[in-house]
């Protein structure tokens, strides 16, 4: 007899705490495999995207994953209702008939189990294994009364709403990308700010950031969020950028070309509208372009990836490399490679902020 995990949502999409959770769980009840389920028509909410595109997440995320795998017994059942007591005496009916089986479910859902559709038959036949979710207390008189056991130091910190809003986005790199290739989720908004060609390059940023930050011992997921949000401000008009500046930004307006507005703007239109309050996400994309004196690591991390990006259509394979290596390194040859750049193209690059960034790292006035 085995002691199987069965962890069902719609994982909408699929993010790390999913995982962190389920790897957490099969752990302190000593269970052989944890199953996914993907709901197929979940009850209490509709899922944004289609089901392939959800399951193939699911897929990518779980790759490499040992003793997490995924159950797609909902979509061959193909109910109009995915009630979680008919998927799981079908479990235990044909599959799982000698095993003893647990089901992890947050503390929001433990607080209406007592909702659930044929509840005492469910409980029957699974022990709930329930993890605290912020803001969900436990529901003292739900976990006696359904055979549920409490985890120790197990709680939900990431939700796939506050990914699909791009709050943040703590899932894995095949993930990502597949949400970028198929423009799922927060694309659509990105979309409304910025053209084809410039969102193509903030998705290539984000990527080569994520990869950085990932060699460097820095946050992937929030280097990624920085990359992909960097030009988010780049094209606005002229109108929008004077208001954004003299309304947000007067000083930096005298400090600064027009080439440069959006990085200010861009932090500001982060900040405000995606409600983004990480300030080395915020710092790292108001002086993507410019620099600054005593850069933060992500800060380094966005300006290098920016400037380097595979898209930009020179060979930065050398760059990147050295970046890989060493983002300190790499990000001082990145500053004086543009500097070159900008010498030969007769580019007017001098403001207050790169004078200050070329003094502090390169001992080089203007």
């Amino acid at each position: 007899m085995s002691r199987i995990l069965l962890f069902g949502g719609s994982f909408d999409p699929i993010h790390l705490t999913h995982i962190k959770l389920a790897k957490e769980a099969k752990r302190q009840l000593k269970c052989d495999v944890c199953y996914f389920i993907i709901a197929k028509n979940p009850r209490w909410k509709v899922t944004s995207v289609s089901d392939e595109h959800r399951l193939n997440m699911l897929r990518l995320a779980l790759e490499d994953e040992k003793d997490l795998k995924i159950s797609t017994i909902e979509y061959e059942l193909n109910q109009e209702i995915s009630y979680t007591v008919d998927t799981v005496k079908y479990l235990k009916t044909h599959i799982f008939k000698d095993d003893e089986l647990f089901y992890l479910i947050g503390s929001d859902q433990e607080q209406k189990l007592d909702r659930w559709y044929q509840i005492d038959v469910l409980s029957s036949l699974v022990s709930f294994a329930v993890f605290l979710r912020k803001d969900y207390p436990f529901n003292q008189e739900n976990l006696k009364k359904y055979n549920c056991i409490v985890l120790d130091n197990v709680a939900d910190d990431v939700s796939s709403t506050s990914i699909r809003m791009l709050h943040n986005i703590q899932t894995k790199k095949a993930v990502l990308d597949y949400i970028a290739k198929n423009n799922l989720y927060y694309m659509e908004i990105l979309h409304s700010y910025l053209k084809d060609k410039r969102l193509a390059h903030s998705v290539s940023v984000a990527s080569l950031a994520y990869d950085l930050a990932e060699n460097n011992n820095y946050s992937p997921t929030k280097a990624y969020l920085a990359g992909l949000l960097h030009d988010i401000g780049k094209e606005v008009g002229k109108e929008k950028e004077d208001y954004y500046m003299d309304k947000y930004f007067p000083l930096e307006k005298t400090r600064i070309g027009r080439w440069c507005y959006h990085q200010f703007i861009g932090s500001y239109i982060v900040e405000h509208d995606f409600k983004i309050e990480d300030e080395d996400v915020l710092e790292a994309i108001r002086y993507h372009a410019t620099g600054k004196e005593n850069m933060s690591t992500l800060a380094k991390i966005i300006y290098s990836a920016d400037k380097i990006d595979p898209l930009r259509g020179y060979d930065s394979s050398s760059l990147i490399n050295e970046c890989y290596k060493d983002i300190n390194k790499g990000f001082l040859r990145v500053l004086k490679e543009n500097i070159e750049f900008f010498k030969e193209k007769n580019i007017d690059y001098e403001n207050y902020y790169t004078s200050r960034c070329l003094n502090y790292y390169l001992n080089q006035k203007k």
